[in-house]
């Protein structure tokens, strides 16, 4: 695989090389933001030696690209401590909720030793392709990824784990049943945010 395709996956690289996607105008795009967070990152950076923290990072980064791509999403940014998945990009499919969903619960299962928040979040969104044809970056730019990160501030301070936005929670609600935080004001937004803690619907049928 090349740098690029390696960077925002196979689908977008081959928009970004024949110029489908527009540093100009870009393109409306429905997507599922999913961002996960590790706890107490910074207390770890301080207290260790920078290689121990460079194995740390990649080994969780590395389970969350794995579960990711495993659910059909690409690794859209690393932000040392923090990692941006995107379904929907380039193209959308009626099951990107639900792949966004079943990879973050998998995300908090597989990185439980690593302690980690995860925030989810649905809606429109615009796909543009900014830079040259020597470097390029796609940016991915919307309520979606900011309201995702909020949530996922929200998951670790409330110790839950995984939250979803609520046009996210309505995306899967077929599969997945949800319970209600009480609204909450976020930051940019101007009128409170509902946030939904999901499981699979028939993990309560399993216990009666």
């Amino acid at each position: 695989a090349s740098t690029l395709e390696r960077h925002v996956g196979k689908k977008l690289a081959h928009e970004m090389k024949t110029g489908a996607v527009g540093a100009k105008s870009g393109r409306r795009v429905n997507v599922t933001a999913l961002f996960v967070d590790v706890e107490a990152f910074n207390a770890r950076v301080t207290q260790e030696q920078p290689e121990s923290v460079v194995a740390y990072v990649q080994e969780w980064v590395s389970t969350v690209a794995r579960i990711v791509d495993e659910h059909d999403g690409h690794v859209a940014r690393v932000f040392g401590d923090s990692v941006l998945a995107l379904w929907g990009v380039p193209d959308g499919d009626a099951r990107d909720a639900h792949n966004a969903v079943a990879a973050g619960l998998a995300i908090v299962d597989a990185c439980a030793a690593f302690g980690v928040g995860v925030g989810i979040a649905t809606g429109d969104a615009v796909l543009a392709t900014i830079g040259t044809s020597a470097r390029a970056e796609s940016v991915v730019v919307g309520e979606p990824v900011t309201l995702a990160r909020h949530v996922e501030e929200e998951a670790r301070a409330t110790g839950f784990g995984l939250l979803v936005s609520e046009a996210t929670f309505h995306g899967v609600s077929s599969t997945y049943e949800g319970a209600a935080t009480p609204p909450i004001l976020v930051r940019g937004f101007g009128v409170p945010v509902t946030m939904y803690r999901v499981r699979p619907k028939h993990a309560q049928a399993a216990r009666t």
